[in-house]
């Protein structure tokens, strides 16, 4: 009887703006927002950031420090640490933070995982638009409002994309049992903050242009804190009345999103880039940094490259090579998301470098596939998603009408001839792109059983030194 009573407060709470907000308090000053996004683990970064942010809170007395998910998925450290995910929890406990909202690479170490690393955080993770449906998600919060001590009430809205087959992308078996609604009809849903606080922020991962569709259909929000398209919008940019922010991703970045009160009335909304690159750092940080980094076996070097890396194609051809190489394999594809390296620069390679081109787990598939199978698989990457995939032991073609829309695919061999239709292939994948995307096959994929990372791994130390990748052309 007593939980219904305190929903049914709640409820009349949001509907009437029942508490206090900062008009009736008269609140002159500024409300500080650092905002980071996509962090993807890369904990290095957060001594330097904890330095900027204790700066800023030494100088500003209302200051809030929010993410915009994708706190996992990018540095072997944090991915592979026993606890997976547990070092960048840590860290952000550390650098007390308040708020965070779900990304999609939050599911990737699984519901379990997930729950253990929100049960640890300091801080409350929110997301509006998911649900259980038989899952194992502890389910969080649509929002949480924050009340300052010295200022006014925040409210917090969080949102997360869910474009694709109507789940987050994140490998489908980790998502089993969960249900995520449409974000836009659901953020809908929640206008009544508007009344219940005096900053109302969606802190979403629904990416650059998703975040603008929000605002054109609410405008009663007064920002939109972004993440998942990992774009650096400077100054912010204004839709429909509302201000859209994103901090890049990798940590390169600190948000800083200043809201501007007089006499309780919210006067102005700005936002600035703050570059995050080398300086001073705190000094606690950095030694605990030092105590996660002190593994030996990520440091091993296992090949190099006299010519290196430079940019994802390349990358992406090499990461195709060594799943062809695994015995039994003719043709092998890999996802271009899953490509999550940019650069690979000359010189040794070590495992940590594998596992940061590579960070997922997924395992090696083995899946049985005709050229007409393959093509189907190819067009839903170039079409559907518009991320062509990356390939070993074939070439295609891209066909396109003239508004560039992708018609067709033609497939040929190594020697430039067209792939024998009457042939059935088996052809290597990570485990992801077997469940998540949408293709025929001529039989079950079966297990090669090894991670994608680990056949890297085996195909840099088999070759020692690397050829040139750069001129490597396969699609067209």
């Amino acid at each position: 009887m007593k939980k219904g009573w305190r929903k049914l407060l709640a409820g009349l709470a949001l509907a009437t703006g029942l508490f206090s907000c900062a008009g009736e308090r008269g609140f002159t000053g500024e409300v500080v927002i650092l905002h980071t996004n996509d962090m993807h683990a890369k904990i290095a970064r957060l001594p330097r950031v904890a330095y900027m942010v204790d700066s800023i809170r030494n100088v500003h007395e209302n200051v809030v420090l929010v993410s915009a998910g994708d706190l996992f998925s990018g540095y072997v450290t944090v991915d592979q640490y026993p606890d997976r995910g547990y070092p960048m929890v840590h860290m952000m406990n550390n650098l007390k933070y308040d708020i965070s909202a779900l990304g999609n690479h939050e599911f990737d170490y699984g519901q379990v995982k997930l729950n253990e690393r929100m049960k640890q955080a300091k801080f409350p993770f929110v997301c509006a638009n998911v649900s259980s449906a038989g899952g194992i998600l502890e389910i969080p919060a649509p929002y949480k409002i924050l009340e300052l001590p010295q200022g006014p009430k925040i409210a917090f809205l969080g949102l997360l994309e869910s474009f694709v087959d109507n789940i987050p992308s994140t490998h489908p078996k980790r998502v089993e049992g969960l249900k995520f609604p449409n974000p836009y009809e659901t953020a809908k849903k929640y206008t009544p903050l508007k009344d219940s606080a005096d900053l109302f922020v969606a802190l979403s991962h629904l990416g650059d242009e998703p975040d603008s569709v929000l605002a054109e259909g609410m405008p009663e929000l007064d920002a939109i804190v972004g993440g998942h398209s990992h774009v650096l919008i400077p100054g912010g940019k204004k839709v429909n009345g509302v201000l859209i922010t994103q901090a890049h991703s990798m940590l390169k970045y600190v948000g800083e999103l200043v809201a501007t009160f007089e006499n309780g009335k919210l006067v102005s909304l700005t936002e600035r880039s703050l570059p995050v690159g080398k300086g001073a750092v705190d000094p606690v940080m950095e030694e605990l940094l030092k105590q996660y980094e002190s593994d030996p076996y990520f440091k091993t070097v296992i090949g190099k490259t006299e010519y290196g890396f430079d940019g994802q194609a390349p990358l992406g051809n090499l990461m195709a090579d060594a799943l062809a190489d695994q015995d039994g394999i003719d043709i092998a594809v890999q996802n271009y998301g899953g490509v999550r390296l940019d650069k690979l620069p000359k010189g040794d390679i070590k495992i940590r470098d594998i596992f940061a081109l590579d960070p997922f787990g997924n395992q090696l598939t083995m899946v049985p596939m005709t050229a007409k199978d393959i093509k189907t698989l190819l067009f839903y990457g170039s079409g559907k998603l518009k991320r062509h995939l990356f390939v070993s032991g074939i070439k295609y073609d891209i066909l396109r009408n003239a508004g560039g829309e992708v018609t067709g695919i033609n497939i040929y061999d190594k020697a430039g001839k067209p792939l024998d239709e009457k042939k059935t292939f088996t052809v290597g994948m990570s485990d992801y792109v077997y469940s998540a995307f949408s293709f025929d096959r001529s039989g079950d994929g079966t297990p090669a059983g090894l991670t994608t990372a680990e056949a890297i791994i085996e195909f840099v130390k088999a070759k020692k030194n690397l050829s040139d990748y750069s001129n490597v052309k396969r699609i067209k």
